[in-house]
């Protein structure tokens, strides 16, 4: 996105942390490197062009709905969207029309999986790990308990941004296709993602309505010794 208010804050909070971001969106990255010309971007901040993939894929293929200014939406792998509009029957487009103005046609842009970025960037753990995927988290807890297994991503808190509201009641899922109409609703997913966070040793904390810290102290080094 367009703001790293949180971002900067952490890091003038602990002077020997390295933050990472990962976006390469138009409108973020448009923004991101006018702020790098001006000399506005934070000290031991990192900017990767790269999406957060769910599954081991190299892409993903995302778009800008009419009337958002810069979260792209994801679309499921298949090129099928859900549709915002709450029609009856089984949706089949998850983003009606899109915002030609800031080019959010939809297009196939490159991402990875957790693990594979941590693999390039040499991380083997990490502090705090924040995702706010617009919609894709759901795919993203699911491919990481297939990866991880019960033991979870090597992070010790996790901040999570919740788009449940991309999914109405009686809606297709995020890995449906138009033959497969079975509801999923946003709820449901969100349960589905907490469970699994929750069998991952990850116990949620603290949450303000879509947004929610989660912690796994076996992750945490500075509690291992306590």
């Amino acid at each position: 996105g367009r703001d790293l208010t949180f971002d900067a804050a952490l890091l003038r909070a602990h002077p020997n942390l390295e933050a990472h971001a990962f976006d390469n969106t138009p409108v973020a990255s448009q923004f991101v490197k006018a702020l790098g010309r001006a000399g506005g971007v934070p000290a031991r901040w990192r900017w990767h062009e790269l999406l957060l993939a769910g599954r081991d894929v190299r892409e993903i293929e995302v778009a800008l709905p009419k009337g958002r200014s810069d979260s792209f939406t994801p679309a499921s792998a298949n090129g099928v969207y859900h549709d915002l509009g709450g029609r009856p029957g089984g949706q089949t487009r998850r983003v009606i029309g899109v915002n030609e103005g800031a080019d959010g046609r939809a297009k196939r842009l490159p991402a990875r999986p957790l693990w594979r970025v941590m693999d390039a960037l040499s991380h083997a753990y990490v502090d705090v790990l924040k995702v706010d995927v617009e919609g894709a988290e759901f795919d993203v807890v699911d491919a990481w308990e297939g990866y991880y297994g019960d033991r979870g991503p090597p992070a010790c808190q996790l901040l999570f941004e919740w788009h449940e509201r991309f999914y109405p009641e009686g809606g297709v899922g995020q890995d449906k296709t138009l033959e497969d109409k079975t509801p999923t609703s946003g709820r449901a997913l969100r349960e589905g993602a907490e469970a699994a966070l929750n069998r991952m040793g990850f116990k949620k904390v603290a949450c303000d309505g879509s947004e929610c810290v989660y912690w796994n102290c076996n992750r945490c080094p500075s509690l291992q010794n306590q």
